[in-house]
């Protein structure tokens, strides 16, 4: 099958659009790898279809696998939601010390869950920000980008190790890793399930496995719907929701420590000007986020125990009073990921 003229593409966020005929396959659910359909949504000239084995959307019929490389040149990544092209190589050292250091909420996350600062290995890391904040903290990083330009960036302008090809062409040792990254990258591959059973031979025991992907469910699907950001038709193969999310994880042997949502687009964008308003601008690691901790369980009356009861200093009483009041908003945060779901999800999971 084949798509004639310039590959279009869906969603608000332009990219690198290769021209030519763009050679497509049929595909069986990425997960379950059941055929059967529950219904099909058309965007544009695109078609996302629902598993009617396992509830996953994925397109369908997709580029097929040899085409994905055209997808992504340098336009794709120098190219912002204005269209407006940049050159990644005329940044200034302050300007690219910037990019790097608005990926430390993503290393917070990373360091809440890791057990130490070891090696980090990140897939589908485009032109290394990730990975050079990381470095920055101490980590020990490597990188695969299917993108030959951004393997070049990240080798050349900020001396990263990163190679062409995917999770697939990772041959070093088993056990090798502490954490394995995915950031907005598992959409992209055709096999995902594929990819995080080698992510899980790759972790050492105990390692840490971090997804972040766009949520198809979230409200800011529902409310922007073939203009969503999130759709980025055909990059974007498939389309997880936080069901199939865990699920696909579940299956590839790994048990998850949470699923974390940020908040819809427009209350995300409230909140930042809120803050603005009071003259306290918003960090990168302060934005707000949802959370689904599952399994989490609280037993009070051993906080209160670890405090020495009620006969325990002020000191260790406000330290009880804080990890009240911590579950407390872990508890609002759970209930806002059912409620108020956003754009991107994060998903942590162990071996």
């Amino acid at each position: 099958m084949t798509l004639t003229g310039d590959c279009p593409e869906t969603g608000s966020a332009p990219g690198h659009r290769p021209a030519g005929p763009l050679r497509l396959e049929r595909v069986a659910c990425p997960l379950c790898g059941a055929r059967g359909e529950a219904g099909a949504r058309q965007v544009g000239a695109w078609r996302i279809a629902r598993c009617s084995g396992c509830g996953l959307a994925y397109l369908n019929p997709r580029p097929a696998v040899a085409e994905l490389p055209r997808l992504y040149g340098a336009d794709y990544f120098t190219r912002d939601i204005s269209d407006a092209a940049e050159d990644l190589w005329r940044l200034t050292p302050a300007e690219e010390t910037a990019r790097v250091a608005v990926q430390s909420r993503r290393l917070d996350l990373i360091e809440r869950f890791a057990l130490r600062r070891g090696r980090l290995l990140d897939v589908g890391c485009g032109p290394g920000y990730v990975l050079a904040q990381a470095r920055a903290r101490g980590w020990q990083v490597r990188g695969r980008e299917l993108s030959e330009w951004a393997c070049r960036y990240a080798r050349e302008r900020l001396g990263l190790d990163v190679r062409p090809g995917t999770i697939a062409d990772e041959t070093r040792d088993d056990g090798l890793y502490d954490v394995i990254a995915l950031y907005h990258t598992l959409e992209h591959l055709p096999d995902p399930l594929p990819a995080l059973e080698r992510a899980r031979a790759l972790l050492r025991p105990g390692g840490r496995l971090v997804i972040e992907v766009p949520n198809y469910g979230g409200l800011d699907a529902r409310m922007f719907g073939d203009r969503w950001e999130g759709l980025r038709l055909p990059y974007h193969l498939t389309h997880f929701e936080p069901a199939t999310l865990r699920r696909l994880a579940e299956r590839a042997g790994f048990r998850v420590l949470a699923l974390e949502t940020d908040l819809p687009r427009p209350l995300l964008e409230g909140w930042v000007a809120l803050k603005a308003s009071l003259g306290r601008p918003p960090t990168a690691d302060r934005c707000p986020r949802t959370t689904d901790h599952r399994p989490q369980t609280t037993n009070h009356a051993r906080l209160l125990e670890s405090a020495g009861g009620t006969g325990g200093s002020i000191s260790e009483a406000a330290a009880v009073g804080s990890r009240r009041s911590a579950v407390f908003r872990r508890r609002l945060r759970r209930l806002a990921a059912r409620w108020l779901p956003g754009r991107d999800m994060t998903l942590v999971a162990t071996t």
